[in-house]
């Protein structure tokens, strides 16, 4: 079949079934330029020159479930970039983007029986083409490949429509969503990236990325880039950072420091460059600021720099760049404050693959500043630009003080939890087109090969799923809701075929053998009643995942109950193909990657004492995954409720009570009065004890006759565990004197108990500080708060995570992966730690023990 597309035409065939919309330009954007109607999937021809960029959208059913999955065949001819999705799964790509092992992506995809049949289905283009996608179920080993012509419908429900346009707000105007350089100014949809680079011009080498993490180097003539980010408001409005790098033997540029700050809005940019050249250790006289400006991602159009020199006299074109975008997204300019001294072009190999236009301006003279916005004239532009990015700052910091009554550790608190939520905001066309979603780090990627680092991101499970959790910590402002929401979808919807959000995927890579702590349908019940007041405008949200959510509760009964108690327990299994993993990889599932709980008698895990090698089984019963389960029933139990879907809440909340029973019967360790992990083989419980303890307060206060005991169970705790010093070294609010600490254990909540063996030598689960760690212990409490000694101990911990997160904030304008829990200059072990993060310096989840404060107030 060959489709030609008439501009502006609308035509619906008789035997129409899915619908084709097409642009003029190469981003989506706006009004189709034309929209007809596919009868099939089978050899469709993208010819029209004017057309550049092309969604194919609507429902596909499938005729039945399928143990063994329908495969998907999809071919691609000439297209510059494209992709197929199946409601969130990328059963396809061109290959331009990412080239994928087929052993790690969800092709074939199985519909398990009682699942729902019918799926979004969406295929991006990117340019021109051809393209035909076949399918066969791989139940059926005498089936062939065959065109996709039944079971098709050119509508979208309602909620996938919404989810599209908020996607598309998420991203759009100027950000930098670029994931592996923060120094890119990235407008949508036109994915124009305006690139900040440090050079130092007798030898032409260049700082060319950064990340929030200060870790990356461009590679290369590149040099190691330190940054400290600084405040970054939820609406863009303003932010700021400064980067240059270290004074160590290592780096090939001397000591040279950029302040950036910038406005960022839905039209305009505005940025202003400072140097300092103060210092006795500058040669200012040496460094330039180059910017560099491409079009990413395979979009098109046309850069124009202007000449070089002193110009003309009107003060434009010696200092502006044109951007020229194809089609119908309005054309803009940068102009700066100086005109350039030196203008090149060339293939920029250290970031993305491609041709960058670049001008350079010396630092000798001051800041150098740049704008889309034309009403700053030539006249006074310099000062325009200063002022107004000042007076941004100056909004935006009086929004915060008037919003925490001047109390500057709660101020701190807010500007750091906004920061880790938008310098770890990004966007790439593999995730629904225009999708914004918060990678942990920006240092971190987990996609296929690819020749392309703008293609670089990654989505761990429960590490995206709480981000939404900080995105959203200013109810009154819409782009952060739209993050939020945006970053929540996103997260679900990188589930696996079987139906499990994956330990880690991207760009059509999954984990095939692991998920994560199932945590999403608690974090979305806060976003619905805690953060955006139960509104019925949000119900689409709970409507558009709720399937989501139960097919990865499903997905954990089916393979993670651990027979005779059918707790839940940790493993490595690939479900398609019956495979088991190793032990390291069941450990991974638990997001404890080297926690002392799951400590082997001997070092090799080859012959680990409790690891089934055979089913991929932990054969330990975890109280804290189980815990967790039970509180994701009891959330989809209300979820269900608000979109009047009770038979499915009901199924959801009771599979919660059965858990729950489970738990309370099993896991409690009486003698030692702590829930526990339990080892069925010797049937005895592990000596080994970490926070994950407390999340069986999840189960909240029971009835029957329970509450009392479920009273008891969590006062012991408390006492003599949450607010024990040889524990875990939370001070009650009551106390408040962390003078009674030891100085080993003075930040609280470390991640295994302070007299564990593992403690003193400490490293990553084993003893440092997690944030998420922190947000989960809080939720457990808050349903024992009508307990004073609870409530206080809560509320003690709340104010220690705040202190905690701000030691680090203010001192380096680091949010860390994990913290010291020593107050800084402690020896242990003859080692005094450095005053600075123990992991990551730049992974938004260490914000969660700030925000846990934000939420206390929200709640007052």
């Amino acid at each position: 079949m060959k489709v030609v597309l008439l501009l502006a035409a609308f035509t619906l065939s008789t035997t129409a079934q899915l619908q084709l919309a097409s642009w003029d330009n190469s981003g989506h954007h706006g009004k189709p330029t034309s929209t007809t109607y596919l009868p099939s999937l089978s050899a469709i021809e993208l010819s029209h020159p004017k057309a550049l960029s092309h969604v194919i959208s609507g429902t596909l059913t499938f005729p039945s479930a399928s143990a063994n999955g329908y495969e998907f065949n999809c071919e691609f001819w000439q297209t510059r970039l494209a992709f197929v999705w199946v409601d969130g799964h990328l059963v396809c790509q061109d290959n331009n983007a990412y080239q994928p092992d087929v052993n790690t992506v969800d092709n074939p995809l199985p519909i398990q029986p009682g699942q729902r049949l019918s799926y979004p289905i969406r295929v991006h283009v990117y340019g021109g083409g051809k393209l035909n996608i076949e399918w066969k179920n791989k139940d059926n080993s005498e089936e062939n490949f065959s065109s996709i012509a039944s079971g098709l419908s050119p509508e979208m429900t309602p909620q996938e429509v919404k989810r599209d346009e908020l996607q598309k707000k998420s991203s759009h105007g100027w950000g930098n969503l670029l994931h592996h350089n923060m120094l890119a100014f990235t407008s949508l949809p036109a994915a124009v990236a305006v690139t900040l680079q440090l050079c130092q011009i007798s030898t032409k080498k260049c700082i060319t990325v950064a990340t929030p993490d200060g870790i990356k180097s461009g590679g290369g003539e590149a040099a190691k880039a330190m940054v400290r980010p600084g405040p970054y408001a939820y609406d863009r409005s303003y932010g700021t950072f400064s980067f240059g790098n270290s004074n160590s033997s290592d780096t090939s540029l001397p000591l040279g420091n950029l302040t950036v700050s910038f406005s960022a809005g839905e039209e305009n940019l505005s940025v202003w460059v400072a140097p300092d050249c103060a210092a006795a250790s500058f040669d200012c006289d040496d460094l330039a600021l180059r910017v560099t400006s491409r079009f990413m991602w395979q979009r098109e159009g046309e850069i124009v720099v202007g000449g070089v020199g002193e110009g003309d006299g009107d003060g434009d074109g010696d200092n502006e760049i044109q951007f020229r975008p194809a089609g119908s997204i309005p054309d803009f300019k940068l102009t700066f404050t100086e005109p350039y001294y030196n203008v090149s072009t060339f293939e920029d190999t250290e970031t993305s693959g491609g041709i960058t236009s670049a001008v350079s301006f010396k630092l000798n003279k001051g800041a150098i500043g740049f704008t889309t916005d034309e009403t700053f004239t030539f006249t006074g532009r310099r000062r325009k630009i200063e002022e107004f990015i000042a007076g941004k700052k100056h909004s935006h910091i009086s929004h915060v003080t008037s919003k925490f009554n001047s109390d500057a550790d709660d101020i701190s608190a807010y500007l750091g939890v906004e920061a880790a939520a938008m310098w770890t905001a990004i966007s790439t066309p593999a995730e629904n087109g225009h999708a914004t979603l918060m990678p942990v780090s920006r240092a971190w990627s987990r996609i296929p090969p690819t020749n392309s680092s703008d293609y670089t991101y990654a989505i761990f499970d429960w590490d995206n799923l709480f981000a939404s959790l900080l995105a959203s910590g200013d109810v009154d402002i819409q782009k952060g809701k739209q993050i939020a929401f945006s970053n929540i979808i996103q997260s679900f919807k990188s589930k696996t075929a079987e139906g499990y959000l994956a330990n880690c995927a991207g760009g059509g890579y999954k984990d095939q053998d692991r998920t994560e702590p199932p945590v999403g349908a608690m974090v979305l019940l806060q976003l619905f009643e805690q953060k955006y007041g139960s509104l019925d405008s949000d119900k689409w949200l709970i409507e558009l995942v709720f399937d989501d959510i139960m097919d990865w509760s499903d997905w954990f009964v089916r393979t993670r109950l651990l027979p005779p108690l059918n707790a839940l327990a940790l493993r490595s299994w690939v479900e398609q193909s019956g495979t088991p993993g190793g032990m390291q990889l069941a450990r991974y599932e638990s997001g404890l990657d080297n926690t002392p709980m799951y400590d082997c008698v001997e070092a090799d895990d080859a012959t680990c004492e409790f690891f089934n090698a055979t089913t991929g089984f932990m054969e330990l019963y975890d109280v804290g995954m189980s815990s967790m389960f039970v509180q994701e029933c009891i959330a989809m139990g209300k979820l269900g409720n608000v979109i009047g879907r009770e038979k499915d809440s009901e199924r959801m909340a009771e599979r919660g009570r059965r858990m729950a029973s489970v738990i309370r019967e099993n896991l409690w360790d009486e003698s030692r009065g702590v829930y526990a992990n339990y080892f069925p083989g010797n049937k005895t419980f592990s000596e080994r004890t970490s926070p994950t303890s407390f999340y069986a307060m999840m189960l909240g206060r029971g009835s029957e006759g329970s509450g009392e005991e479920d009273d008891r169970r969590a006062t012991l705790m408390v006492k003599n565990w949450l607010l024990s010093k040889d524990k875990f070294c939370v001070v009650s609010i009551e106390e408040d004197n962390t003078d009674s600490l030891d100085d080993d254990c003075y930040w609280g909540l470390p991640s295994i108990t302070h007299d564990d063996p593992a403690y003193p030598a400490l490293g990553y689960w084993r003893g440092f500080v997690w944030g998420p760690m922190a947000q989960l212990v809080n939720w457990s409490l808050l349903n024992f708060d009508h307990l004073g000694v609870v409530k206080n101990a809560r509320l003690g911990l709340v104010k220690q995570m705040r202190g905690l997160f701000n030691d680090m904030w203010r001192k380096h304008g680091h949010v860390c992966e994990n913290y010291l829990p020593h107050k800084i200059g402690t020896v242990v072990d003859g080692k005094v730690w450095d005053d600075e993060c123990t992991g990551t310096t730049f992974y938004h989840w260490g914000a969660l023990t700030a925000s846990l404060r934000l939420d206390e107030l929200r709640g007052e």
